[in-house]
């Protein structure tokens, strides 16, 4: 009985291995050739010698007897004609894992995030009044020392200083105030004073208003959780036309070659009295 018992676990095992074998075959991993080994022993039960067990050669649909047996322990292995797939079955494994974390991650990514709270009235309000004092005062530093550079040395001397001072007064108002203060537009001299992706927004905003009939008027708007942006309008004044009017006209020709000297891209002429020229961009750090 004993015997019979030995045989009847080793054939279940078998049939499991073969089981097991079918399953990796389905995620790419072949069940052929899968041999099933087990070491013979002469020991003794009951005082009768244990007979050794056949070794089975499980294949897809049958189990075949292989006489002679094999020195080594119950193992799951290929034969020599697919040496390499045990490896194919490492990298099925890790491909599988793989696919698994990149779902997770692809749900976590897909998650809706936390909108930044929306301002209240006051906030509106104070973010408003703050910005257009900033803009007004970083206005009125430019504008003071370019007409001190026209009484100097003319249009090209305040060419000249535009180029080389506005960006650094107007950083230096920056770090004074703890804001990014800038001058952009749809037209730039200055390739630095090109928009942001927010800032164009509102330029394109403010352009589509002037095309209806309406004035545009200063916003505030949250870009994220940590940075509230103000914006407002900026329209061309009677000084500014000797550097950004019509060329022939209120901007001459020998000025205008001064300023492709030093801005070779320019855009920023033909304008007149009045015209919408582009906005100041401020962001604040939200409280």
């Amino acid at each position: 009985m004993a015997n019979i018992w030995e045989l009847g676990k080793f054939k279940l095992r078998a049939a499991i291995l073969q089981t097991i074998a079918l399953l990796f075959s389905k995620q790419g991993w072949s069940g052929e050739n899968l041999t099933v080994r087990r070491q013979p022993t002469n020991s003794f039960v009951g005082g009768t010698k244990r007979p050794q067990p056949t070794n089975l050669f499980v294949g897809k649909s049958n189990v075949t007897k292989i006489t002679k047996p094999q020195p080594q322990m119950l193992q799951l292995c290929t034969t020599s004609l697919h040496p390499q797939k045990p490896k194919l079955m490492r990298i099925n494994l890790t491909t599988i894992f793989l696919f698994f974390l990149a779902i997770g991650f692809g749900i976590s990514a897909c998650a809706p995030t936390k909108q930044p709270a929306a301002l209240n009235e006051q906030e509106q309000k104070a973010y408003l009044t703050r910005g257009q004092t900033l803009a007004q005062t970083s206005f009125a530093a430019l504008s003071s020392r370019l007409m001190a550079a026209i009484e100097t040395g003319g249009i090209p001397h305040a060419v000249t200083y535009c180029n080389t001072a506005a960006l650094p007064l107007i950083d230096s108002l920056s770090k004074q105030y703890k804001a990014s203060i800038r001058r952009t537009s749809l037209k730039v001299r200055n390739p630095m004073d090109a928009p942001q992706d927010w800032e164009k927004e509102v330029l394109l905003s403010y352009q589509q208003q002037l095309a209806e009939g309406k004035r545009p008027t200063p916003i505030v708007k949250i870009l994220d959780k940590k940075r509230v942006a103000f914006a407002s309008p900026i329209f061309m004044a009677q000084p500014c036309l000797k550097c950004h009017g019509k060329l022939g006209e209120t901007l001459s020709a020998d000025h205008y070659q001064v300023v492709k000297q030093l801005y070779p891209q320019d855009q920023a002429i033909g304008y007149v009295d009045g015209d919408w020229r582009g906005m100041w961009s401020i962001t604040f750090v939200r409280n």
